[in-house]
């Protein structure tokens, strides 16, 4: 009973910060009397450990999709819907399955190519002209990575689609086929941390304005006056990395670009809770 009787007397923001358990009565009652040292502390603990933790998450977040790439993307689910790779290529028709998976991956460039060209006919021709795969790796493996990078950030997209790339790409990595084929068709995920890092700003994960930058404003019954401060704050937040952080080789908008993808991030976790 006196246990009880002293967390009630708990301020309820410190009561939420403190452990819950048979210790955290007494705990409570001790740094109770010393809660403004607590506030402090608690402040530049969690100033540090967000900076950590956006370096860290940042590693995982995918890049939000361009328009161009967007463009490959439809090419890819399109090609995706007519593939018949699961179909066949566990069929026993060939005397080696490496020579099955090599048949139908080179089948499925060919379609994708052929998508390319009836979506434009310059691009195109400059991808079939010579019939050889291998020259053209770099643009089957930003179409492949574009398809994985989609997904992670639409979770109930592609469906089934995206079984069939999986179970390609696994396929691809073998290395008889990759013999055959002439390249790898995957390559690392375009991250938000690779990207900053590749530009050589990766110190804006460790900017304390990250967090108003991403935060997510979430309306509930708050007057519109509140909600509109917020909003304004959050676009304020991120002019300012823009600005601090822009240099020859990142513009204002590419910046701007990763802390969207991490706001992306952000309201997924939001509103899948």
């Amino acid at each position: 009973a006196a246990e009880n009787g002293s967390q009630q007397q708990l301020d309820p923001a410190l009561a939420a910060a403190l452990p819950v358990g048979a210790d955290a009565a007494p705990a409570a009652a001790g740094k109770l009397s010393s809660s403004s040292s607590l506030s402090s502390s608690g402040n530049k603990a969690a100033g540090t450990g967000s900076r950590q933790s956006f370096r860290e998450r940042c590693k995982y977040i995918p890049l939000r999709l361009k328009l161009e790439e967007r463009r490959l993307l439809r090419l890819l689910e399109a090609a995706l819907n007519v593939s018949e790779y699961t179909d066949k290529v566990d069929i026993l028709a060939w005397r080696s399955k490496t020579s099955r998976m090599h048949a139908q991956i080179k089948d499925f460039c060919a379609i994708l190519s052929g998508l390319v060209v009836a979506q434009d006919y310059k691009r195109g021709q400059q991808l079939v002209a010579d019939r050889d795969f291998d020259q053209n790796a770099e643009f089957f493996q930003a179409v492949f990575e574009i398809g994985r990078r989609y997904k992670i950030m639409n979770p109930e997209k592609m469906r089934s689609e995206f079984g069939k790339l999986v179970y390609m790409l696994m396929d691809s990595s073998d290395p008889g086929v990759q013999e055959l084929l002439g390249f790898s068709c995957v390559r690392p995920l375009r991250t938000v941390a690779a990207f900053l890092e590749e530009r050589g700003r990766l110190e804006l994960l460790d900017d304390p304005l990250m967090e108003a930058a991403t935060a997510e404003i979430v309306a509930g019954e708050r007057p519109r006056a509140l909600v509109a401060r917020d909003i304004k704050r959050k676009e304020a937040a991120r002019q300012a990395l823009a600005c601090k952080y822009k240099h020859a080789g990142l513009t204002e908008d590419e910046i701007l670009w990763a802390i969207y993808s991490t706001s992306d991030n952000n309201s997924y976790l939001l509103f899948n809770r």
